[in-house]
């Protein structure tokens, strides 16, 4: 129904098991996996049941396994949820061999995202979606006394009714949401299914060695602050923490006589960020400051922090780590990894992963100069597709621009490399500059301003070699500025909303990400289409199936398999 001049405003469902082919479903449980309500629905029927009533969850596990396709707002956990019932209840559903696949599934929040990646946070969950579109009323109770993490101690009537009008609200979105999702439904699903999977095998932690570098970590922090305590001791200051702002403002800019560059947002006062201790990096203070925050940091967030998410196996030397991988978290396209967010490890982080086999190893694979060579071929600049399709690419690249052969780990290997990825993803002139001298350490010159003309230079010749980069960018930028959005060759898109054209605020961004996000987000896809092929070689390999292998997957108990 719709009201007359406002928002459609849907009737509540009835309370019926419904009948159409396509079911939504819901499920509340315990942080053990263990389910106590599941609801099954559609647009204008929904039943739901306490799974301690035995009779009606078979009823609904019935009804769900002579479905079509599945429905879920967070679809992976819903799937699991009814795995987990299907094998208490020894009922057999036939559909969750492909739905584990990712086939004839819909994930709310995906194709939320698939419709518009820029809604704020908190603005995928299911109620907030359904309510920013429709005239309804809420239904969640999240208040201060409610406990989110235990809905066993929730009033019956209220988790039943709740889970019942969830699992509506997710067949309401589906329908409308499906014909707006932007890019490939399926595969995107199967990437949900596989990633679900690699939440559920885990990794195994080295715990003496974590807990060598945690020693490490708190060691190396102490250190540095005893240092820093001995320089404000020195300038007659009564207290001082490396963590306090204004500790840090009176010692360095009162002090050690540093000059700030930038001011805060908030209040306005003096800026001690990363620019300007990377500036000050030849001051002994500066540079003990920033042996300090990257010590601290690293025991806060991979020491301590990381130990909070371990889980206990049966070897105590060993602990399990789960990671929860979103493949439309980034508005770039990327995937993105949170609790923990491991993409961003630092190499002796990554070192507390080990195999959990005895004798095992730990494979690292990988698709070589994977976004350069899209960029290419995206762009059609066809050179630059054969330089590296052929070889190391950076090194032919150097010949083009120095005339002479470039060799790794040299400052002009490094330029080129700079040049090549800062212009993919539409770094200018001044930025490309400013990397170069500050993160890769490559001076083209000792005056500044002459360096910025240098690296202006070489931007320039690598645009007049390969034309095909100009043509590209200048064609994503008029298809922003009359589209408001680019489109990758999947068919994903970024919403990049410029109403002032070029004189939107922070345009020169919005090209940016117009520039780079068809490489990034088709990169995704390929590695994400891997991910999906070497699962299905391997189960065929081992002769299982999808439902078997992720039911011993969720009961710790994997197969004898790499």
């Amino acid at each position: 129904r719709v009201k007359k001049g406002g928002l459609p405003a849907p009737s509540v469902p009835r309370d019926e098991v419904p009948t159409s082919s396509e079911v939504g479903v819901d499920t509340e449980f315990m942080p053990d996996g263990k389910v106590i309500t599941l609801a099954v629905s559609d647009a204008q029927r929904s039943a739901c049941s306490d799974v301690s009533e035995s009779t009606s969850t078979k009823r609904l596990l019935r009804r769900i396994s002579t479905a079509r396709s599945f429905v879920g707002h967070q679809v992976t956990v819903d799937l699991d949820s009814v795995l987990r019932l299907a094998r208490q209840h020894s009922e057999r559903i036939k559909p969750l061999e492909g739905w584990l696949q990712g086939k004839n599934i819909t994930d709310t929040i995906a194709l939320a995202r698939m419709v518009d990646e820029n809604r704020p946070k908190g603005g995928y969950k299911l109620e907030v979606l359904l309510r920013s579109g429709h005239r309804v009323s809420g239904w969640k109770d999240d208040n201060e006394s409610r406990d989110l993490t235990n809905p066993e101690s929730w009033d019956k009537d209220y988790r039943v009714e709740r889970c019942r009008l969830d699992a509506w609200a997710s067949s309401v979105l589906a329908e409308e949401l499906r014909a707006d999702a932007k890019g490939p439904l399926e595969l995107t699903h199967r990437i949900i299914q596989t990633l679900r999977r690699i939440y559920h095998a885990g990794a195994y932690v080295d715990l003496a060695y974590t807990k060598k570098i945690t020693g490490e970590y708190f060691a190396d922090a102490s250190k540095a602050k005893r240092k820093l305590l001995a320089f404000s001791s020195r300038y007659g200051m009564a207290e001082f923490s490396p963590t306090n702002d204004n500790h840090l403002r009176e010692l360095l800019f009162e002090h050690c006589g540093l000059v700030a560059t930038e001011k805060t947002k908030t209040t306005g006062v003096a800026s001690v960020n990363k620019t300007f201790l990377k500036n000050n990096s030849k001051s002994e203070v500066v540079k003990t400051l920033l042996e300090f925050n990257t010590a601290d940091k690293r025991h806060s967030t991979y020491g301590v922090g990381l130990a909070k998410k371990f889980l206990g196996t049966r070897d105590p030397r060993f602990a399990m780590l789960r990671f929860r991988v979103n493949p439309l978290g980034a508005r770039t396209g990327r995937r993105a990894s949170d609790k923990p967010n491991a993409q961003n490890w630092p190499k002796d982080v990554r070192k507390i992963i080990v195999s959990r086999f005895t004798d095992g190893v730990i494979a690292d694979n990988d698709y070589s100069k994977l976004e350069v060579i899209l960029f290419a071929f995206i762009a059609r600049e066809w050179k630059l597709l054969e330089f590296f399709l052929e070889g190391n690419g950076y090194i032919a690249v150097g010949k083009e621009l120095f005339n002479k052969e470039v060799k790794e780990d040299t400052d002009e290997y490094r330029s080129v490399k700079s040049v090549v990825l800062g212009v993919q993803y539409g770094m200018g002139a001044y930025k490309l500059a400013y990397q170069l001298w500050n993160n890769v350490g490559v001076k083209l010159s000792s005056d500044w301003e002459e360096h910025v003309e240098q690296a202006q230079r070489i931007r320039q010749k690598y645009l007049d070699k390969f034309p095909g980069i100009p043509r590209y960018i200048w064609g994503q930028k008029r298809t922003l500025l009359k589209e408001q959005q680019v489109s990758s060759l999947t068919g994903r898109v970024r919403h990049l909303p410029c109403p002032y054209g070029e004189d939107a605020p922070g345009f020169g961004h919005l090209l940016n990400q117009a520039i780079n996000f068809p490489i990034q987000s088709l990169a995704s896809d390929v590695t994400g289409s891997a991910m999906i092929d070497v699962e299905e070689a391997l189960l065929d390999k081992y002769s299982l199936t999808y439902e078997e292998y992720h039911w011993r997957l969720m009961e710790g108990k994997p197969p004898v398999m790499p």
